[in-house]
């Protein structure tokens, strides 16, 4: 659980739980023409940091590429909705 505190209006207190991670990032691709290049996924949600569930996420942003080479992602932690940035990660696909 995170605590949020402000000074503003009453010295207010929110409490948020943890719920899971948001995944946001880039991958290296080769396109159909065997290209390389550099695309945006779309952002994804996992339950936990486990390699093999991080891969299951990675993806071409909808674009259609031959494969996808390598992922740059971004991992934030989800408390029921606002984002709190973790680590940055490479990983070889």
């Amino acid at each position: 659980m995170r605590v949020i505190e402000s000074d503003n209006v009453k010295n207010k207190k929110v409490e948020l739980s943890f719920t899971d991670y948001r995944i946001e990032g880039e991958v290296k691709v080769i396109d159909w023409y065997d290209h390389e290049g550099m695309l945006y996924m779309d952002s994804y949600n996992v339950d936990s940091l486990d390699l093999e569930e991080l891969k299951t996420g990675i993806n071409d942003g909808g674009f259609g590429v031959k494969k996808i080479v390598s992922a740059t992602i971004d991992i934030y932690e989800n408390y029921e909705g606002w984002h709190v940035f973790k680590e940055s990660m490479e990983i070889e696909l």
